[in-house]
């Protein structure tokens, strides 16, 4: 079990988490605590912490919105999710919300506004990593190359996932066409779904690199109705992926903004 390649994928997605700050040892300390009879404890722990963020974070914005402010109970709410932040092990959430908490007096209140706009920002992020984590769309080599942007280059990662979107359309548009054709060149369609399993393989798109080594194999027993099945599953989550990482990178650039403007101009 040791060489599982599954468990040394997951093993390397967490030291990934851990590595970039998002979660610490006490989130994987309540996963290793996850009995058989009920294997999504930790992510049903992680979806009511979201909750609990969402609904504090409302009732904090309505009374530092209120006159007069009370101070005293939007501390209380903010300790309150600085504990469950804490238990969870999500350690960059702690550092916003004490930032909101050290903000919270009569004499600070638009920074507070602002550092409340980052908490928010920062636990949507959370939960779109978390999202991702659970489901298994991306694996650790995705994290990596996001931990290796050179900070005159912010984006490289969502270039290259979108480059990867443009060719995965053009890819899966090429094998739909030849899988149509009276003799069907199964050489050639494995050619192209290797050239986009390997660009899977380097972004860490996890569940889109299944689906291509499913198409491979249906191809490789020159299956027909199969490999088209297996091709319309690809496209599918190729679509999927998509849809969970646009708005992970909106978030991204939303946050580097946030924190760009928190930090003033430079000295």
């Amino acid at each position: 079990m040791e060489n599982d390649p599954l468990r040394q994928q997951i093993a390397s997605v967490k030291q990934s988490l851990l590595n970039e700050g998002t979660l610490d040892s006490n989130f994987f300390h309540l996963e290793q605590l996850q009995g058989p009879n009920n294997p999504n404890s930790l992510e049903l722990l992680a979806s009511l912490f979201l909750r609990d963020s969402v609904n504090n974070i409302i009732k904090i914005e309505r009374k530092i919105n209120s006159s007069p402010v009370d101070f005293s109970s939007i501390e209380r709410l903010i300790q309150e999710l600085r504990a469950k932040s804490s238990r969870i092990g999500a350690p960059r959430v702690s550092d916003k919300l004490y930032a909101v908490w050290n903000n919270c007096n009569e004499d600070t209140v638009e920074s507070f506004k602002a550092s409340l706009q980052e908490l928010k920002l920062e636990i949507e992020t959370l939960s779109l990593k978390l999202a991702t984590y659970f489901a298994g769309t991306v694996d650790s080599h995705f994290f990596r190359v996001e931990q290796r942007q050179s900070p005159d280059d912010q984006d490289v990662l969502e270039k290259a996932i979108s480059l990867l979107y443009t060719d995965s359309m053009n890819i899966t548009n090429n094998i739909e066409q030849q899988l149509e054709n009276d003799s069907v060149d199964f050489t050639a369609i494995m050619r192209l779904v290797k050239q986009l399993r390997e660009k899977c393989g380097r972004l860490g798109a996890q569940k889109v690199m299944e689906k291509a080594i499913a198409l491979l194999g249906n191809c490789s027993e020159c299956h027909v109705e199969r490999s088209k099945a297996s091709l319309q599953m690809l496209k599918l989550e190729i679509e999927t992926l998509k849809a969970k990482l646009d708005p992970y990178f909106q978030l991204v650039r939303q946050a580097r903004l946030a924190n760009e403007v928190g930090a003033g101009p430079p000295q």
